[in-house]
C-alpha cells in the first residue's frame, strides 16, 4: 500500500519503529491494538474513532512492510519488539492490549511477557482470534479483501486466487510480483513476504495458559467445543458476540457494536495507575 492510500495516522510522541498513534488522549493508560495477518493497522482507524474514549489509542504495525529489516517469523519475537515500544510510551502497567485475528495471539504473548517482567496487564481483548493456524485455515482466513486489492496490480484474477489454498495463494502473489513492473511492486513483495512470515509464526506458536483477563469478541458469539478449550487455557475468559464477520466487524456500521462491547470492558480511570474496573 503506498502513502497516498494510507489513512492520515498521527505519529506517536516519540521515534518508534512499529507504533502508530490512531488518536490522542489524556494521561489514562492507552489502548494498544496489534495487527492481524499481513501487518497493516489502517483497519483499526474506525474502531479508534468510534471508541469515544479519553484515552489514547495506538496500533502496532508489523516489521517488514517498509524498506529495511524483514518481517518477524516468530510471535515471541513480535511480542518482545512490540512490548519494548509500548514501554516507551507507557513504562509501567496496567496495560490494555487488543489484537485482531492473528494479532490476538500476539497480544496474548505480549501480555505473558509483560507479566514475566512484573508488569500488570488489565485486559487482553482478542478480536475474532483463533488458537491455532489450523482453526484459521478451516475458515480459509477470508483473506479475499486483501486479494481484491492485490489482484489488479499483479494481473491475477480473483477466480484464479480463490482456487488456491492460503499458502499457495501467497506464493503465487510473490512469484507474480517478481514479473510485474511499475508502481507498488516493492510494497506488494514486502506484503507477501510479511504474510508468509506471519503464517510461519502462527504455525510454530504454541498457546500457553494465561491467568489474566481475556476478552474474546467474536461475530455470532462462541462455539461450544472451541470455547471449552479457550476456558481451559484462560480461566478468566469472557466471550461476547459482535456484529458482522471477520472483516466487517472493524468497519461501519458493525464497528459500532464492537466499540461498545470493548469500551464496556475498559477500566474507568483518572490517570496512570488509578484504575477502577467497570
Amino acid at each position: 500500500m503506498n502513502d497516498t492510500q494510507r489513512p492520515p495516522l498521527a505519529a506517536p510522541p516519540r521515534a518508534a519503529q512499529f507504533l502508530i498513534r490512531l488518536r490522542p488522549g489524556n494521561h489514562s493508560p492507552p489502548l494498544f491494538c496489534i495487527h492481524g495477518l499481513g501487518g497493516h493497522v489502517a483497519g483499526f482507524v474506525p474502531l479508534a474513532r468510534q471508541l469515544e474514549t479519553p484515552r489514547a489509542v495506538y496500533a502496532l504495525q508489523a516489521q517488514g512492510l517498509e524498506p529495511g529489516p524483514g518481517p518477524h517469523d516468530r510471535i515471541e519475537a513480535m511480542a518482545a519488539a512490540y512490548f519494548a515500544e509500548i514501554r516507551g510510551v507507557q513504562p509501567h502497567g496496567p496495560y490494555l492490549l487488543a489484537g485482531w485475528s492473528l494479532g490476538g495471539l500476539i497480544a496474548l504473548e505480549t501480555a505473558r511477557q509483560a507479566a514475566a517482567a512484573g508488569q500488570a496487564v488489565a485486559l487482553v481483548a482478542m478480536l475474532d482470534s483463533w488458537l491455532s493456524i489450523n482453526c484459521q485455515q478451516a475458515r480459509s482466513l477470508d483473506d479475499q479483501a486483501v486479494m481484491e486489492w492485490l489482484g489488479p496490480h499483479l494481473q491475477i484474477s480473483g477466480a484464479e486466487l480463490r482456487q488456491l489454498a492460503l499458502r499457495p495463494r501467497w506464493q503465487r502473489v510473490a512469484e507474480q510480483a517478481q514479473r510485474v513492473e511499475g508502481l507498488m511492486v516493492a510494497d506488494i513483495r514486502r506484503l507477501a513476504a510479511t504474510c508468509l512470515a506471519h503464517l510461519d509464526a502462527a504455525e510454530q506458536y504454541v498457546v500457553q495458559p494465561y491467568d489474566g483477563r481475556v476478552l474474546l469478541l467474536r461475530p455470532g458469539g462462541g462455539r461450544a467445543g472451541l470455547e471449552r478449550r479457550w476456558h481451559e487455557l484462560f480461566p478468566l475468559l469472557e466471550v461476547e458476540p459482535v456484529a458482522g464477520n471477520h472483516y466487517t466487524m472493524l468497519r461501519k456500521p458493525e464497528v459500532d457494536v464492537l466499540a461498545e462491547r470493548l469500551k464496556g470492558h475498559l477500566p474507568q480511570d483518572d490517570g496512570w495507575g488509578k484504575t477502577v474496573q467497570r
